[in-house]
């Protein structure tokens, strides 16, 4: 079953078109997941956790990532988390929140998230089908299948 569900990733479409940086491809099986791991089991409140329409929403930013090139080559989120940072990203009040205890156990508590979806991914079939349903069909809406 892992095999299997290593294999079927493995050969998905490299296929960057020219683009240095890619816009993400929300997986929602992978977000809803993610979402429920951090409210049942990590003690999430659901007011902390930002809706998932927002979260998917394309902002208009100075920012780019490298997790969009891999959502066109696989299932994937780009999960968000507070550390109660006083400024943006890339910044030295971010940088210093992420430096103290809280910003450690939140890090950490997402980790562990993603790191039970990775599990479900590869011993749950019937969850990586939809996962790999719903990343194919956007591909195919994105023009890339």
């Amino acid at each position: 079953m892992v095999i299997r569900s290593f294999n079927k990733f493995r050969r998905s479409l490299i296929d960057f078109r020219g683009a240095l940086y890619e816009d993400v491809v929300s997986n929602f099986t992978l977000a809803n997941r993610y979402r429920d791991y951090m409210i049942s089991d990590l003690e999430a409140k659901p007011a902390e956790m930002i809706p998932l329409d927002e979260a998917s929403r394309k902002y208009e930013s100075n920012a780019s990532s490298d997790m969009g090139n891999c959502t066109y080559i696989t299932p994937g989120i780009q999960t968000v988390f507070g550390i109660n940072a006083q400024g943006p990203i890339h910044t030295l009040p971010f940088r210093e929140a992420a430096g103290l205890d809280f910003g450690h156990k939140e890090a950490l508590r997402a980790g562990k998230a993603n790191a039970f979806i990775g599990m479900d991914v590869l011993v749950d079939d019937e969850f990586y089908d939809k996962v790999r349903g719903e990343w194919e069909g956007a591909m195919k809406e994105a023009g890339r299948l």
